[in-house]
C-alpha cells in the first residue's frame, strides 16, 4: 500500500520552476493581548544563474549543508531512516535533509513537523532528482534559500552582508553565507558572533575534508568584515519593541520556526509582552532621562515568576542596535541575594545554624587575602546581622559570606536561580580566566538585565524556576495551532531559603524611602559598580519583586563625553521632582497572593526603617573616600483603583504601575577603550557618566491593600565563633 501510493504520488506530482512557487504570505507577530506588533514577510530576491556563482561558493554551501550532494539520489537515507525512527517513537520527525530536500519542503510543502510531510518530501525530492540535473537543482536551491536580513537568494545575500555581487564573493565570505544559511537568526554575526565565527569555521574545515580546500589555505583565512545591520525599519517593530522581534525571532528558531519560514508562510506569533507594560517602559525611561546626557543608556525586564513569561522589555529606544537588555555588566550589590541564598541553602543541608540572623563583622576596611574591601562611604557594622548587612548593603560582610559558603558554590546558586552559565563566546559565566573568588559576594562578575529578572523572579516563586520565555504559540494562516508554550517548571531552591532571602529584601526599599503605596509588599536590592580606581560609578541596577512581577532596571553608559580626573562624588543627590526611572504594568486577571511561596506569614518584619541605602559598591585594594549616597524617593499616590500598583500613575492608566526612581547629578569617567575580544558587548570597562537611580523598580497588583509579612523559616542562629544576635 505505501508503495502504491507513492508510486501515485510520484506520477501525479508536477513540479513547479521557482518563477511559478506561490507568492508568500505576510506573519504577525503579537503582544499578548493579540494586538499587532509587526508583520514580517516583505522578501529581497535576485536570481541569478549557476555560472555566476564562483565555485568555491557553491562548495561552502555544500559543505555547510549537503557534502554528499553530488552522489545522493536526491534524498538521505540516514536522515529518512532517523524521520521513520522518531514517527514510531512518536516525537517530532527531523530528519536531515539533503539540499533536494530542502528545496523540496520549502517551494512546496508545509514545514510541519509529520511523518506523513516528510513521506511528501522524499517522493518529490526523488522525482526532482531524476527529471532535472544536480547543476540545476543547486542553481534553484541557490536563489530561493533564505539566508537571514531578509535576503532570499545568494546575490541578495552577497549584496546584504558585503556590499558586492555573488561573483566577487571570497572563499571566507562565502563560508559566511553558507554558515547562515542553518538558522539565520541563530548565526548572524551582528547579534550572536561567536555562534556565527563557530560556524564559519565548521564549513572551512568540512571544505577540507572534502578536498574542495587545502588546508593550508582554510588555515590563513581570518573572518571577514560584516557589513551592519542596517536601521531600515523594514520588518521590524517601532521603537523599544524591535528588541523584542530579535528576541522572539532568536526563540522561534530554537523552537524550530525558522526565519524564512516566519519571512514567508503568513504564521501568527503571540508573544508574551503586554502592550501597556511595554509603552509604559518606553514613557518611563522618555521622562526620566529628558535633558540627560545623550549618552545614557537604559534597559528593563520584566518577567511574571509564576510562569516566566516576559511582560516588559526595553533593551533600547531605537529597537535596533546594540539590546542593552543584554549587556553584560557587573552587577555590583543586587547581586548579593544570591550569596545569600548559597548560603542559607549550605546552612540548611549541612546544619551550620546560619541564619539571616547571624552576625558579621561589617567593619571597613577588611582584608582578605590580601584583597582590602570597603564599604559604601566607610560604613561601619561592627556585629551586622545579614538582615542588616543586607539593609544596608555591607560589602565586607557579603566578601566574607561569599567566601566562607565557597565562591565556586555562590556562583552554581545563582546560575540555577536564573543567570545563563555560558556567555556569547562559550565562555562560562561568573568566573575569570577560569577562577571564582570572594569577589562574586559584592558583584564583580558580569549578568545582563534579563538574567537579574530571571533569577530574582525564581525567588518570587519560592525556589521555583520558570524559565523565561517570549513566544506564547504560533498558528498557521488557518489558525491551526502549530505551537504552544510549555513551563518546564523546576524546584531549584528549597521554599524556606527563597522565604529568607524575600525575607531579608524586605526592608531595602523602606530603608531607602520607597515603600510601595499602601504598604505592598516588596522585595529588592540595589547596586552600583565603581569604575576602576576612579570616584565614579560604570554601572546602576534596581531588581526587585513583588509577588506578581519581577523587574531588573541598568542604566549605564557605553560613549561618555571627555574623562573628568578631579576626585569627586561620582553623583550627588539632585532636587526632588525627578521622576520615573522605569514601567511595569499591573496584572488586574491576577489575584493578589502571597509574598512569597515559603510558609510563615504573620510574622513581624525588622522594625528599622529609617535612613537610605548605600548602594555603591567597592572592591578595591585602597581606601575610596567618594562614594554616592542614594536619596530618600517620593510616593506619588492619589485615589489608586482597586488594582493598584507600585505607583499609580494617573495618567498611565489604572492598569499600569509606575517604577520611580530619582536621578543622581553625574561626572565623566576616565574614558577607556572597547573591549575588541568581546565585540557583543560593552567595553570591558565601560566608559560610563554615572546615573544612579534610587527607588522602586517593581509593580505590585491585586485588591489585597494589606502587605504580606513572613517570618525566617531556615535555621536560627546558635552560639559558634563570632557574634550571634538576633535583629528584633
Amino acid at each position: 500500500m505505501v508503495v502504491g501510493a507513492a508510486g501515485f504520488m510520484y506520477v501525479a506530482t508536477r513540479i513547479p520552476l521557482p518563477g511559478q512557487i506561490p507568492a508568500n504570505q505576510v506573519s504577525i507577530i503579537t503582544y499578548a493581548d493579540g494586538t499587532e506588533m509587526v508583520r514580517i514577510g516583505a522578501e529581497n530576491r535576485t536570481d541569478v544563474p549557476l555560472t555566476q556563482v564562483p565555485v568555491h561558493v557553491r562548495n561552502a554551501v555544500l559543505s555547510a549543508e549537503d557534502r554528499g550532494y553530488w552522489i545522493e539520489p536526491g534524498i538521505s537515507v540516514r536522515g529518512i531512516g532517523r524521520a521513520v525512527w522518531n514517527n514510531l517513537r512518536g516525537r517530532d520527525v527531523q530528519g536531515g535533509s539533503t539540499i533536494t530536500q530542502q528545496y523540496v519542503k520549502n517551494a512546496y510543502l508545509t514545514q510541519e513537523r509529520t511523518f506523513s510531510r516528510k513521506f511528501k518530501e522524499i517522493v518529490i525530492a526523488v522525482k526532482l532528482d531524476r527529471e532535472y540535473s544536480k547543476e540545476q537543482i543547486l542553481e534553484w536551491y541557490l536563489n530561493t534559500i533564505y539566508y537571514g536580513r531578509g535576503a532570499y537568494g545568494i546575490q541578495a545575500a552577497a549584496e546584504t552582508y558585503f556590499r558586492k555581487g555573488v561573483n566577487q564573493l571570497t572563499v571566507a565570505e562565502g563560508a559566511v553565507l553558507a554558515a547562515s544559511i542553518r538558522s539565520p537568526a541563530l548565526y548572524d554575526p551582528d547579534t550572536h558572533p561567536a555562534m556565527a565565527k563557530a560556524r564559519w569555521r565548521f564549513v572551512l574545515d568540512g571544505m577540507v575534508e572534502e578536498g574542495w580546500l587545502p588546508a593550508s589555505t582554510a588555515a590563513t583565512l581570518t573572518y571577514p568584515r560584516v557589513a551592519p545591520k542596517t536601521t531600515s525599519m523594514l520588518n521590524r517593530a517601532r521603537g523599544p519593541a524591535g528588541h523584542v522581534v530579535d528576541q522572539v525571532r532568536d526563540e522561534l528558531a530554537n523552537i524550530g520556526f525558522d526565519e524564512a519560514l516566519l519571512n514567508r508562510r503568513g504564521l501568527r506569533v503571540q508573544t508574551t509582552i503586554d502592550p501597556r507594560a511595554e509603552t509604559a517602559a518606553a514613557a518611563a525611561v522618555a521622562q526620566v532621562f529628558a535633558g540627560e546626557p545623550a549618552n545614557l543608556r537604559q534597559a528593563l525586564v520584566a518577567i511574571e515568576p509564576r510562569t516566566g513569561a516576559v511582560r516588559a522589555y526595553y533593551g533600547g529606544q531605537a529597537g535596533t542596535g546594540f539590546d542593552y537588555a543584554q549587556a553584560w555588566r557587573p552587577p555590583g550589590s543586587s547581586f548579593k541575594p544570591y550569596v545569600l541564598a548559597a548560603a542559607l541553602d549550605q546552612s540548611l543541608h549541612a546544619d551550620s545554624g546560619l541564619s539571616v540572623y547571624s552576625t558579621f563583622d561589617g567593619s571597613s576596611p577588611r582584608t582578605f587575602a590580601g584583597v582590602e574591601v570597603h564599604n559604601s562611604e566607610g560604613a561601619q557594622c561592627p556585629s551586622c546581622t545579614l538582615l542588616t548587612a543586607m539593609k544596608r548593603s555591607v560589602n565586607t560582610v557579603f566578601y566574607d559570606l561569599a567566601i566562607q559558603t565557597g565562591p565556586a558554590r555562590v556562583a552554581a546558586m545563582a546560575q540555577k536561580l536564573g543567570v545563563a552559565t555560558s556567555q556569547p563566546n562559550g565562555q562560562p559565566t561568573l568566573r575569570v580566566n577560569g577562577v571564582t573568588d570572594g569577589s562574586i559576594g559584592i558583584g564583580r562578575y558580569e549578568v545582563r538585565p534579563v538574567d537579574q529578572a530571571a533569577g530574582f523572579a525564581t525567588l518570587a516563586a519560592g525556589g521555583v524556576r520558570h524559565p523565561a520565555y517570549f513566544v506564547q504559540k504560533v498558528t498557521d494562516a488557518q489558525g491551526a495551532m502549530l505551537y504552544e508554550h510549555r513551563d518546564a517548571v523546576q524546584q531549584v531552591l528549597d521554599p524556606r531559603v527563597a522565604n529568607d532571602v524575600t525575607f531579608s529584601m524586605e526592608p531595602v526599599a523602606g530603608y531607602s524611602g520607597d515603600d510601595l503605596a499602601d504598604g505592598r509588599p516588596t522585595a529588592a536590592k540595589t547596586g552600583t559598580q565603581q569604575f576602576g580606581d576612579t570616584a565614579f560609578n560604570s554601572d546602576a541596577w534596581m531588581v526587585g519583586f513583588t509577588p506578581q512581577i519581577s523587574t531588573a532596571v541598568w542604566v549605564g553608559s557605553d560613549q561618555p563625553p571627555a574623562a573628568q580626573r578631579q576626585r569627586r562624588p561620582a553623583v550627588r543627590p539632585r532636587p526632588a521632582g525627578a521622576d520615573l526611572a522605569g514601567v511595569h504594568e499591573c496584572l488586574p486577571d491576577q489575584p493578589a497572593g502571597p509574598a512569597a511561596a515559603g510558609p510563615g506569614a504573620g510574622a513581624r518584619r525588622p522594625a528599622t526603617r529609617a535612613g537610605a541605602e548605600r548602594t555603591a559598591d567597592h572592591h578595591r585594594h585602597r581606601a575610596h573616600p567618594h562614594h554616592r549616597r542614594a536619596r530618600h524617593c517620593r510616593t506619588h499616590h492619589a485615589g489608586a483603583p482597586p488594582v493598584a500598583a507600585a505607583y499609580d500613575d494617573p495618567a498611565a492608566g489604572d492598569h499600569h504601575a509606575v517604577l520611580r526612581a530619582v536621578p543622581m547629578h553625574h561626572r565623566a569617567a576616565d574614558q577607556a577603550q572597547p573591549n575588541p575580544s568581546h565585540p557583543d558587548r560593552l567595553g570591558a570597562a565601560t566608559r560610563v557618566v554615572t546615573y544612579a537611580p534610587c527607588g522602586d523598580l517593581l509593580g505590585s497588583v491585586g485588591n489585597d491593600r494589606s502587605p504580606q509579612r513572613r517570618q525566617v523559616t531556615t535555621r536560627a542562629p546558635r552560639a559558634t565563633t563570632g557574634h550571634h544576635n538576633a535583629e528584633r
